[in-house]
């Protein structure tokens, strides 16, 4: 009985073939490889393998990288800003100037927190659990002072806001 031809989504991955199986390999191109299986996904899953194999590594290259990603993700986080507060009268500026504010505010607290681990460490335990409430209360204070929304609309969008950012 003569078996299906293989099927391979990278040319580059064709093995020969073995006893047995069709000598023709076809190659499908990437559109019509099975669902979910994308280069992105590939990427991320062999980056999820190499943090499990060593997270210390992991851990230092997250910290390395979380100046930039605060950066880049400020406009995002001042785009949901905007899109939780459209009823008010204000520009994309005035919702960038605030998650500007709002990401200072964060790099500094996480970076007061990597302080106070390194410097005070017999301390750090209740430091570090001050530091992360304050650094959790900031935001939903923020928003209602600089918004002026009661306190359960403004718990409701912080929600929604919170959702999106940390889908992104």
């Amino acid at each position: 009985p003569r078996s299906e031809p293989r099927t391979v989504s990278d040319p580059k991955r064709a093995r020969p073939a073995t006893s047995g199986e069709d000598v023709k390999t076809v190659v499908l191109p990437k559109r019509l490889t099975r669902a979910g299986d994308t280069a992105l996904s590939r990427r991320l899953h062999q980056a999820a393998e190499k943090a499990q194999a060593n997270p210390r590594e992991f851990v230092q290259a997250v910290a390395a990288n979380l100046p930039r990603a605060f950066f880049l993700l400020l406009p995002v986080f001042a785009l949901l800003i905007r899109l939780v507060y459209l009823r008010q009268d204000r520009l994309y500026v005035d919702h960038l100037i605030f998650a500007l504010h709002f990401h200072a505010f964060g790099f500094a607290a996480l970076s007061l927190n990597t302080l106070v681990v390194r410097m005070w460490e017999p301390i750090s335990g209740p430091l570090r659990v001050l530091l992360w409430v304050w650094f959790f209360a900031y935001l939903p204070i923020a928003l209602r002072r600089v918004y002026g929304s009661s306190w359960p609309w403004t718990a409701v969008k912080l929600c929604g806001v919170l959702v999106l950012y940390g889908s992104v």
